[in-house]
């Protein structure tokens, strides 16, 4: 006697993989880059506190250098900031 081919079987793993082709055509891009916006979000957090702790630092750290009163210190680095405002604004795309 011929054997019959198992129609469940069959079509149990044609399901499975077209189940599998679409997980890996949408599942996985969109995971992907979920997980990227997420550790992107993280840095821009992580950058934004470093630049305020770095910014308090330099104002301790220069207060505490300079003779002066405060005012020197905020003058200077007013004009360490505004000199590189002027050059990202220089560097901009018109």
């Amino acid at each position: 006697m011929a054997q019959e081919p198992d129609w469940a079987t069959q079509a149990v793993d044609m399901l499975e993989s077209v189940v599998s082709t679409i997980r890996s055509k949408t599942s996985e891009p969109a995971t992907k880059l979920v997980k990227y916006l997420v550790f992107g979000v993280m840095a821009i957090g992580v950058l934004v506190m470093l630049f305020f702790f770095l910014t308090i630092a330099a104002v301790r750290g220069l207060d505490a250098a300079l003779p002066q009163s405060v005012w020197l210190t905020y003058f200077i680095l007013s004009a360490v900031f505004m000199a590189v405002g002027a050059f990202l604004w220089s560097r901009r795309k018109a």
